[in-house]
């Protein structure tokens, strides 16, 4: 059950592993993660797992893109 934004980038990066070994060549492709809206809380949280288990995964983001990124409620709710 994905409930938290933490576990969008856990499965992501059990994802991610077994993509790449079904697909060992798209690993000498730039790897890169997108979010909008809500996603300015799950895609930093797909990198960041990626990364915290580069040792294991060596994986390589190359990048990150959040549009119109839902980040902080308390803040952004007063811009609407």
């Amino acid at each position: 059950k994905i409930d938290s934004s933490e576990k969008v980038g856990e499965y992501t990066e059990v994802f991610m592993r077994r993509f790449y070994e079904v697909f060992p060549a798209m690993r000498e492709n730039k790897l890169y993660f997108a979010g909008i809206s809500y996603g300015g809380h799950s895609a930093p949280n797909m990198v960041a797992k990626i990364i915290e288990n580069y040792e294991e995964n060596q994986m390589k983001v190359s990048g990150l893109f959040i549009m119109e990124g839902w980040v902080e409620a308390k803040f952004q709710s007063q811009a609407f």
